[in-house]
C-alpha cells in the first residue's frame, strides 16, 4: 500500500550520451506516479519495466521528450499488469525540430491473472519541421477478458491553417510556431 513519485529529468549536454533504466515492481495496493522529462544529450536512452503484480496496485506514467538539430532518442516502456484490479496510465508526448528522431516503444502486458484491470496507452508528437520523425509503436498484449485496455498514437504536424490563423492576428511565424506548440 505504498506510495511513490519519481522524477527523473535528462538534459546532457548535447555532446553527451544518456542511458536510463527503470524498473518497478508494485506490490498489493501500492500506487506510482512516475515523470520522465528528455531534452539533452546527442543520444538519450529510456528503458522502463513496471510490474503491476500485487492485487489493486497502479501505475501512471507520464513521458516528455523535446528534441532538436540531430537528437536521437530511443523510448521503451513495459507495463505489465499481473494481478486482479491493477491499472496502469502511460502517456508519451514530445516535440521534435531540426532533423531530430526517435524510436518509441510503448507496450502494456494484462496477464491471464488480471482480471478486471484497466490499462490505456497514448503517444502524441508534434513535428516541427519536415526532417524530424518518430517511429510511435504503441502496444496492447490481453490475455484475459474482463479487462479494459486502449491505446493510440498520434503524429502531427502544424499546418498551414493553424499558422495562417495566427498570421492574420498579426502573430509573426516564428511566435506563432511557439504558441502552437506550447497549446
Amino acid at each position: 500500500h505504498g506510495r511513490v513519485t519519481f522524477l527523473y529529468l535528462q538534459n546532457a549536454p548535447l555532446k553527451k550520451s544518456n542511458s536510463m533504466i527503470v524498473k518497478l515492481i508494485l506490490e498489493e495496493g501500492a500506487d506510482a506516479n512516475a515523470f520522465y522529462a528528455m531534452f539533452g544529450s546527442s543520444f538519450g536512452q529510456l528503458s522502463i519495466e513496471s510490474r503491476m503484480a500485487g492485487n489493486g496496485s497502479s501505475l501512471n506514467e507520464r513521458i516528455l521528450f523535446f528534441g532538436d538539430s540531430t537528437q536521437i532518442f530511443t523510448i521503451s516502456s513495459l507495463a505489465s499488469l499481473e494481478a486482479p484490479r491493477t491499472s496502469a496510465r502511460i502517456n508519451i508526448k514530445g516535440i521534435l525540430n531540426g532533423s531530430a528522431r526517435v524510436q518509441c516503444n510503448g507496450n502494456i502486458r494484462i496477464l491471464q491473472t488480471a482480471a478486471t484491470s484497466s490499462a490505456k496507452l497514448s503517444q502524441h508528437t508534434l513535428l516541427l519541421s519536415r526532417s524530424a520523425a518518430i517511429d510511435a509503436v504503441p502496444g496492447l498484449e490481453i490475455n484475459t477478458n474482463d479487462v479494459f485496455a486502449s491505446h493510440c498514437a498520434g503524429i502531427t504536424r502544424i499546418d498551414d491553417e493553424q499558422n495562417f490563423y495566427c498570421q492574420s492576428r498579426g502573430i509573426k511565424d516564428r511566435e506563432a510556431i511557439r504558441l502552437i506548440a506550447e497549446g
